[in-house]
């Protein structure tokens, strides 16, 4: 995998930690398809103020410790990241991932996703074998397809 030396922004680098603790153990198709989604929510304004941050670490509603990305959870009922059942910050987290082996693998998912951000992309994603989210059944939702162990979705 490429050799990223330039540094990253703080957007840049939460979407990568963001894809690493969503997508580890995925190929670079599947890490590089939650990039997209990303971009895709924050393009649409899907739950996003049109800012990775904004979109990543966006709280649900009415659910205390819960973000649109379970890896940022937080408390006991995490199903997210280990760092943050913790209790680490964001800032702490990414401190943490930028030293992980696999950083740059995850750095070239999102310069790729980037690059393909123009072009449509689902909004919403769940990972097979895990609880199935309320939103999977909705009328305005419609499944669009499997990459790796992530079923991804459109909503109208």
């Amino acid at each position: 995998m490429a050799n990223f030396n330039h540094p990253l922004s703080k957007e840049d680098e939460l979407a990568v930690a963001t894809i690493l603790m969503e997508a580890d153990g995925e190929s670079h198709e599947g890490k590089t398809a939650v990039g997209r989604v990303i971009l895709s929510r924050m393009k649409n304004k899907y739950s996003s103020d049109g800012t990775v941050e904004g979109t990543v670490l966006r709280t649900l509603k009415n659910k205390t410790n819960s973000y649109q990305f379970s890896a940022w959870n937080t408390g006991s009922n995490n199903d997210g990241n280990p760092l943050r059942k913790q209790g680490k910050s964001p800032e702490e987290v990414l401190a943490t991932l930028r030293q992980s082996p696999a950083w740059e693998n995850n750095v070239a998912a999102w310069e790729e996703a980037k690059k393909k951000a123009d072009k449509p992309f689902p909004t919403l994603y769940y990972k097979v074998g895990s609880k199935e989210p309320w939103w999977a059944k909705a009328k305005s939702v419609t499944e669009v397809g499997t990459i790796g162990q992530h079923r991804f979705f459109t909503d109208k």
